[in-house]
């Protein structure tokens, strides 16, 4: 092996035993302040722990959840057919409890998508060199947001029976773009963690990329 690349090996594994330890801390310190100011945790990749706490608040953050709606139970579980090697597919399954029904407002999504990296020294090696963690990072740039939130205002629109859609593939495009809820990505700790509208809960059933693609990330 030449010398740059053995050097690029073990400062690749230097910086993966970093993020790890990082995240290690990261955790205890969360998990300190939650307990002793009441705060909820973020789900990290590390303890893949969804809090009913964490989720309202975020949901409520984006207006998705009226003010006296509360997430009350998260069953957590597997996307049939994910076979990525790099990230992990979660289907979050949403009870709620004090949801105001309002006139021209839809409901809160019965179900979300979380995507995020799989938790092991290699993954997180993995992940530092690839850059997977700039998903997450672009995800969450205002650019990305304010072209998301147009796209949806777009299809809330085309869905007037008074609006025609030029194209098929536009129509296409516009009901099947998911919304991102919340996203988080670091380098430095070799993670992204995404949670995204289930696009099943709006157009049926899907196909997996991966059965289209071949086996993806």
């Amino acid at each position: 092996m030449p010398a740059y690349a053995r050097a690029h090996y073990l400062i690749s594994w230097f910086r993966a035993i970093r993020a790890y330890v990082l995240t290690v801390f990261r955790q205890f310190k969360w998990e300190l302040f939650a307990s002793l100011l009441g705060h909820s945790i973020p789900p990290s990749p590390y303890k893949m722990v969804i809090t009913p706490q964490w989720l309202t608040e975020v949901l409520k953050k984006d207006g998705v959840l009226s003010k006296t709606g509360k997430v009350e139970q998260i069953q957590v579980r597997d996307v049939e057919g994910n076979l990525g090697m790099a990230a992990t597919m979660k289907r979050l399954t949403v009870t709620y409890s004090g949801v105001s029904i309002i006139e021209n407002i839809p409901p809160p999504p019965p179900s979300f998508i979380v995507k995020s990296h799989i938790f092991s020294f290699a993954g997180l090696r993995r992940n530092i060199c690839s850059g997977n963690h700039r998903e997450a990072v672009f995800y969450a740039t205002p650019q990305f947001t304010s072209a998301l939130l147009h796209a949806h205002q777009r299809k809330f629109i085309s869905s007037s029976p008074n609006t025609i859609i030029s194209t098929p593939s536009m129509k296409q495009t516009q009901s099947s773009l998911p919304k991102i809820y919340y996203s988080r990505g670091s380098r430095a700790f070799g993670e992204y963690f995404i949670l995204m509208e289930d696009l099943k809960n709006q157009i049926g059933e899907t196909v997996s990329v991966q059965m289209v693609f071949g086996n993806q990330c």
